[in-house]
């Protein structure tokens, strides 16, 4: 008897995370993904705000053209992982590790607790919760790599 019909043999692979499941993690990382935006959001309106009041002016137009590129990206990354876009998904768990790095190089030295480290540290976790979301089984087949035209 091969083991391709053996009965008692477990199968090779898992059974294929249900299409609702792997649905609604997509929808949870692509809302994560928004979410470490918009807590990016206060940090660089602070730091607009405590420009010099001569320099306020120039600090608030190169913010608000910052947010506002930064925001089409999240908004067109958010699309393209909708869209089951593999390259999307390569840049997202790329940027995890880089979040992840962050996030250890941030904690490493002992710091002062207050607001803006708490709102980095929000932000950090919540874009890794992102990347961890579409590492989870069953993710994987959502995202096909294209057929190689070579071949």
């Amino acid at each position: 008897m091969d083991a391709e019909r053996n009965p008692y043999l477990a199968p090779a692979s898992g059974p294929p995370a249900p299409q609702a499941a792997v649905a609604a993690r997509l929808r949870q990382a692509v809302g994560c993904y928004v979410a470490a935006y918009v807590l990016e959001l206060p940090t660089w309106v602070a730091l607009a705000l405590e420009a010099p009041a001569d320099r306020r002016l120039a600090y608030a137009i190169s913010t608000a053209c910052l947010l506002l590129g930064m925001g089409l990206f999240v908004a067109w990354i958010a699309r393209l992982l909708l869209q089951g876009s593999w390259r999307a998904r390569r840049w997202v768990l790329a940027w995890t590790v880089v979040e992840a790095g962050l996030l250890a190089y941030t904690l490493w030295p002992p710091l002062a607790p207050d607001a803006e480290l708490a709102l980095e540290l929000a932000r950090v976790l919540v874009r890794i919760a992102a990347g961890v979301l579409l590492v989870l089984p069953g993710m994987g087949g959502r995202f096909r790599l294209p057929a190689d035209p070579r071949s």
